[in-house]
């Protein structure tokens, strides 16, 4: 049996993307693979239902309280695992991943789900706010690396941060799959236009999808939006995200020409497939330079062009490779709208890189 283990993670569109559809695009090709999820008991109730629609026959179990307090929850997913007794711990994050090396055994392989850089997401981010913590992070980090059988690793950029940072070469035993299609967001379904949103067929319309983290960064978003929308009066914006507001930001003074919606992850993609460019412009920060975003692939699918930072994981080469953007590293003179044919091209271009089928031989070397 293979175990898919995931430590504070919660119900989310990322999450269903990148784990429970993992899971079941595994199990559709015969892989005998099961979700055990730790999550916090503030809405364990809440979770538990939300995870197990998801994945109907996944174990969803309390944490004990408090991150900082992860060791604690070995006792329990040692009991699990008298039951489940995996063949293959898949690890999602170094958390999951240390709580998997804790019940290694000659008969058990260890394969760490690498989404990015922790220290230096826990470092910038001040995700903890406390120093000391912060610091043990780097040691796990290193170890959960070290000490895996298997690494997947989200971008070849993280590859050589690890090598950079951790002076560990690891390329051997890893694998590189990038934050990957889920398979509901390819489906299409209610056509939106731009007319809905008061925007007019002429314009040329940005968006953002995703949310309000800190790595998103916010205000250096803001600054590059306001040039653009002060040198062209047809751009116009939609942001998919909540708890956003504009009030005393750069974006004040367009206030008029956006539109702010929160939308069930069902309805993301007609909204995103009315629009022209996606937005990928973050801060440059070791979190940003080793990434891969779900939301590139999500615009892609959806027709969209991509605006993107120079500085986030590989895809920036991908736009400059396939002509899917442009790379944001000055401020654009003009944007054109995105016509039908550079549309198709990206959805293909969304299908072939990023569905988890492209990726099939890389997961059967992990989990193998």
């Amino acid at each position: 049996m293979i175990v898919y283990l995931t430590f504070n993670d919660h119900a989310s569109g990322v999450f269903a993307s990148q784990v429970t559809d993992v899971v079941q695009f595994l199990r559709n090709k015969n892989k005998n693979i099961r979700l055990v999820a730790f999550i916090s008991l503030r809405n364990y109730v809440r979770e538990r239902k939300a995870i197990r629609k998801l994945s109907a026959n996944a174990i969803v179990l309390p944490m004990f309280p408090g991150v900082k307090n992860w060791k604690m929850n070995t006792i329990l997913l040692r009991l699990v695992f008298l039951f489940l007794r995996p063949r293959v711990l898949m690890c999602r994050g170094i958390f999951a991943a240390h709580l998997g090396l804790k019940t290694k055994s000659p008969e058990r392989k260890i394969v760490f789900d690498a989404r990015g850089a922790y220290y230096a997401e826990f470092s910038e981010y001040n995700l903890v706010n406390d120093a000391v913590f912060t610091e043990t992070i780097k040691a796990l980090e290193k170890e959960a690396i070290l000490k895996s059988d298997k690494c997947l690793v989200v971008s070849n950029a993280l590859l050589n941060y690890w090598k950079e940072v951790y002076l560990l070469e690891v390329s051997s035993k890893s694998k590189v799959i990038p934050c990957t299609l889920s398979t509901k967001h390819v489906l299409t379904g209610h056509k939106v236009s731009k007319e809905e949103h008061n925007f007019s067929s002429t314009d040329i319309v940005l968006v953002y999808s995703g949310s309000v983290a800190g790595w998103q960064s916010f205000s250096f978003l803001f600054r590059f939006l306001s040039g653009l929308l002060a040198s062209d009066e047809r751009i116009k914006i939609l942001f998919l995200a909540k708890n956003i507001s504009f009030q005393g930001t750069a974006l004040e003074p367009f206030s008029h020409r956006i539109v702010i919606k929160w939308l069930n992850p069902h309805e993301v993609k007609s909204h995103l497939e009315m629009a022209d460019y996606g937005l990928l412009i973050r801060e440059d920060s070791v979190t940003n330079k080793v990434s891969s975003p779900t939301k590139f692939a999500e615009y892609l699918a959806a027709g969209c062009n991509v605006l993107i930072s120079d500085n986030i994981g590989d895809f920036p080469g991908f736009v400059r490779k396939y002509g899917c953007g442009k790379v944001v590293n000055a401020p654009l003179k003009e944007l054109t709208p995105v016509d039908r044919e550079q549309r198709l091209r990206n959805r293909e271009l969304a299908l072939e890189h990023f569905s988890k089928e492209a990726y099939l031989g890389a997961y059967q070397y992990l989990v193998d």
